[in-house]
């Protein structure tokens, strides 16, 4: 039987546990960091979908409220998935789906920065387990419940999305593998 695991908000969460569920796959929901320990207890899992989890904004300047957004949000994400790492079987998919977003439209913010954040913890998942060939991806908020369901129960059967994506392309390879891929591809300008 097919084992999930779903982090994040609930409002998130419900539709792709509610996706899940309508497939057949028993799921384990923790809605924040500290609830994770009691939903690892239901493993192992074939596939992890880590949402974006709710926060409220705290501090007293800007610096601080950015600053507790990185923490408690985007860095925390990396927390959780150093601790769900044992707690999936071999081959297991692994979907990192963006949305942390600043909770002040004015706040300072790099949509590019983040996502390049959660890219750097899929390598970093992928190079802490190279022998259980994780594949790892990377996604937008923008998609259904249904697609990112989809994302993190299908077979492989090449890149999900356009192979421009490098890092889709890299997500069956191994860290060293995706290391001299990268590293093959600077230039050096004198």
């Amino acid at each position: 039987m097919t084992r999930a695991l779903v982090t994040g908000s609930h409002e998130r969460a419900a539709p792709v546990v509610d996706e899940l569920g309508r497939l057949g796959i028993a799921t384990s929901v923790a809605h924040d960091l500290p609830g994770l320990g009691a939903a690892l207890d239901a493993g192992p899992f074939d596939c992890y979908v880590q949402l974006p989890w709710s926060l409220a904004a705290e501090g007293d300047t800007v610096v601080a409220r950015v600053h507790h957004f990185l923490a408690s949000g985007l860095l925390a994400r990396f927390v959780a998935v150093e601790r769900v790492l044992d707690r999936l079987t071999a081959g297991a998919v692994i979907l990192l789906v963006a949305g942390h977003e600043p909770l002040q439209p004015t706040a300072p913010d790099d949509r590019q920065a983040r996502l390049a954040l959660l890219r750097v913890l899929a390598h970093a998942a992928r190079a802490d387990r190279p022998a259980q060939h994780l594949r790892i991806q990377v996604t937008t908020s923008d998609r259904s419940a249904a697609e990112l369901v989809r994302m993190a129960t299908d077979a492989p059967s090449g890149p999900a999305v356009p192979a421009a994506d490098l890092d889709a392309v890299m997500s069956d390879r191994s860290y060293a593998d995706w290391r001299v891929e990268i590293l093959g591809l600077a230039t050096v300008e004198v």
